[in-house]
């Protein structure tokens, strides 16, 4: 990696560089980067040039109370180390592994729900901020005869009062 060092210098020091606003895991140091803190060009030189300590950056995010990890690409290879760590740690996985079949976007919102249950706060208004929202008024009589369910796409929905007319008729000994 010595060769390309200094030019990684270079275009690390056009950077701007700003302190952290959360703490990070700092795989150079194998510790927490403090909020507030910031890192500079130097340090990424270190980063490239230096051993990562992947599992001391891990074992200190064990440390903090309520942490949670978040698998962000395809596969289990983050919750694969943490689970070496701390067998008990939650690993949420955003996306699904690369060879199934499952949709991406159903997989991201089932995860945010699972990050939810874990006790995390998920800003629902800013995710579903482009979506078009409307009311469904339920019954709040349980004898109201109206149906309630959504009629599948491209399907015709069997009139409810026909129903419930012919199940009175049944009711008071009519056939």
């Amino acid at each position: 990696m010595e060769p390309i060092l200094s030019v990684f210098r270079n275009v690390a020091e056009k950077v701007t560089f700003h302190p952290a606003k959360i703490r990070i895991a700092s795989s150079l140091k194998g510790k927490i980067i403090s909020v507030g803190q910031s890192i500079s060009a130097d340090y990424l030189v270190d980063q490239i040039r230096n051993t990562v300590r992947f599992k001391d950056a891990l074992s200190s995010i064990v440390d903090i109370p309520s942490y949670l990890f978040v698998e962000v690409g395809p596969g289990t290879t983050l919750r694969t180390f943490v689970k070496r760590i701390d067998h008990q740690a939650n690993v949420v996985n955003l996306l699904p592994s690369a060879k199934t079949e499952i949709n991406k976007q159903n997989s991201v919102l089932s995860a945010l729900g699972e990050i939810w249950t874990l006790g995390k706060k998920i800003n629902w208004e800013t995710l579903f901020s482009n979506e078009e929202k409307g009311y469904i008024f339920l019954p709040s009589y349980r004898f109201d005869r109206r149906s309630y369910w959504i009629k599948p796409a491209g399907q015709e929905a069997q009139e409810t009062e026909s129903i419930y007319k012919s199940m009175e008729g049944k009711a008071e000994g009519q056939t």
